[in-house]
C-alpha cells in the first residue's frame, strides 16, 4: 500500500480508501472479509456518509466498529454533512437541500453518536449550495475543529471557485482551512454528471487542488465501472444517467488505448484506468466501491502500476501515439 499526506492529520492516509456507498448489513459477510482484507495490506481509511445507501451504511459500520475493536484500531474514519435527504430505500430527494449550519450540526453529531465514536478524522461538506454563503458554513467546521469531534474538515462536489471563495474566508478568519476534496477524478471525461450537484474534476482542477495543498479523494476514481465493464455482458442493466455521463466518443476512444496497453502490460483495462490517477503528481487518493475482495484485490494492481507520462498523454488523447 502506498500512502499521501493530508495537511493536519498526523498519520499518512492510504491511497485507496474503503467506500462503502454500497454497503448495508445485508451484505455484511462479504462486506466483512473485504474489510479484514483492505486492513490487511495496509488500508487506513473508511469513508461513509449518512446517508449512504439510506443510512444502512452506518448501520452495517456499528456493527462492525462493535466486533471488530482491534481492527477499529487500525483505521480512521471520514464521514459528510449537508447531503440532499435520502430515505431508508435508497430514494434521493435532491430538492430537498441540506446545505446549512443547521445540517452540520445534526448531521455529525448524528453519525457520532450512531458510529459509537468520539471524532472523525475527516470531515465534509458532501454537497454545496451556491446561494449559501461559505462563512457560516466554514465557520461552524471551524467551531468542531477546535472543539476536537473533526481532525481536518473539507469538501466534496464543490466547484474550483466556490473552493478558492472558502479557502480566502478560511484564511481571513484565521481557520485551518480545506485539507480535502472528494470530487470525481479518473480516465474518464464526464460532461454530464449522474448526480444531481456532483463534479467531475478535470486534470486542470486536480493539478490546482495539489497546488493548493489540497488532497484529492476521488470517488469513482475508475470511472464507475466504466473501464471494467464495457463492454457490457449480456443482461446487464445500463441506467440512462450512465450512457449519458459515460457514453461518448472520447471515452470509448480512452478505453481503446486502455486495453491496448492493458494488453501489452497482461492487466485488466480497469487497472490501466486506475494507474492513470496515481501516476501523475497529484495529492491523490481513491476511494473504492468494490462489491468482493476479488475486485478489490484487482484495485491493488493499479496502484502497483507505473505509467511513462507519453503513456498518460495518449491515455489522455494528448497525443496520438506513445
Amino acid at each position: 500500500m502506498d500512502y499521501v499526506e493530508i495537511k493536519g492529520l498526523d498519520t499518512p492516509v492510504s491511497k485507496i480508501f474503503f467506500g462503502t456507498a454500497w454497503i448495508h448489513p445485508g451484505l455484511k459477510e462479504d462486506a466483512d472479509e473485504q474489510l479484514k482484507r483492505y486492513i490487511e495490506v495496509g488500508g487506513n481509511v473508511i469513508d461513509t456518509g449518512r446517508f449512504y445507501f439510506g443510512g444502512k451504511a452506518e448501520d452495517y459500520l456499528k456493527v462492525w466498529i462493535q466486533e471488530n475493536p482491534e481492527l477499529r484500531k487500525k483505521v480512521m474514519f471520514t464521514n459528510k454533512a449537508c447531503h440532499h435527504y435520502v430515505d431508508e430505500n435508497n430514494i434521493h430527494f435532491p430538492e430537498q437541500q441540506r446545505v446549512n449550519p443547521e445540517c452540520i450540526d445534526e448531521d455529525l453529531h448524528f453519525s457520532l453518536k450512531k458510529l459509537g465514536l468520539d471524532h472523525f478524522d475527516i470531515y465534509m461538506l458532501h454537497r454545496d449550495n451556491p446561494e449559501v454563503p461559505v462563512g457560516p458554513l466554514f465557520d461552524k467546521l471551524e467551531q468542531y475543529h477546535r472543539e476536537g469531534k473533526i481532525t481536518v474538515y473539507g469538501v466534496s462536489n464543490w466547484t474550483k471557485e466556490r473552493i478558492e471563495e472558502a479557502q480566502a474566508y478560511c484564511k481571513e478568519k484565521g481557520y485551518a482551512g480545506i485539507a480535502v476534496n472528494s470530487c470525481s477524478y479518473s480516465l474518464a471525461t464526464v460532461t454530464k454528471p449522474r448526480w444531481e450537484r456532483t463534479v467531475y474534476a478535470t486534470d486542470e482542477y486536480a493539478k490546482w487542488c495539489t497546488e493548493q495543498d489540497i488532497t484529492i479523494l476521488s470517488w469513482g476514481s475508475q470511472g464507475n465501472g466504466f473501464f471494467g465493464n464495457y463492454p457490457f455482458p449480456k443482461g446487464t442493466c445500463v441506467t440512462q444517467d450512465f450512457v449519458d455521463a459515460f457514453g461518448t466518443t472520447a471515452n470509448f476512444e480512452k478505453f481503446r488505448r486502455a486495453k491496448e496497453l492493458a494488453e501489452e502490460r497482461g492487466v485488466s483495462t480497469s487497472n490501466i484506468a486506475y494507474a492513470y490517477i496515481f501516476n501523475q503528481d497529484l495529492k491523490i487518493a481513491g476511494i473504492t466501491g468494490c462489491r468482493n475482495v476479488h475486485e478489490f484485490n484487482n484495485s491493488l494492481i493499479g496502484l502497483d502500476l507505473t505509467l511513462t507520462e507519453p503513456e498518460i498523454d495518449y491515455l489522455a488523447l494528448r497525443k496520438d501515439f506513445i
